[in-house]
């Protein structure tokens, strides 16, 4: 019984440091060093989600981050990554994929609500 309550409190040690990277890398950005756990986060979040509509949600929500960043870095007056606008692209693409196999109506939708977060991405952008 002893060494199942040290088995657990190192796992709980293990996961509980985890789990605390993974929430400090959430404010990271392009360059910073917990930036790559921000990333494979997005990611696991990504793989996770199996609902089409859910899935569009989420590429369009990382390219809002992706657009944010940029836009923290340029106010910080740090050089922004040509990795950073290329993720920007990615992540929409990804989203017209996605859409790409809905029906029609679903579709009509989705590129809707894609069109919207572009149009709003490049605005923020431009200024």
């Amino acid at each position: 019984m002893l060494l199942f309550g040290k088995i657990m409190l190192i796992a709980t040690l293990i996961l509980g440091g985890a789990g605390a990277t993974a929430v400090a890398a959430q404010g990271s950005l392009p360059g910073d060093g917990l930036y790559p756990v921000k990333l494979i986060v997005e990611d696991a979040r990504l793989a996770l989600t199996a609902d089409s509509q859910a899935q569009i949600d989420l590429h369009l929500e990382l390219a809002q981050t992706r657009t944010q960043e940029m836009q923290q870095l340029a106010a910080q007056q740090r050089a922004i990554p040509d990795e950073t606008a290329l993720q920007v692209q990615t992540q929409l693409q990804a989203a017209l994929h996605v859409a790409a196999q809905l029906d029609d109506a679903p579709l009509q939708a989705a590129m809707q609500q894609i069109e919207t977060r572009v149009m709003t991405q490049a605005h923020a952008l431009t200024q």
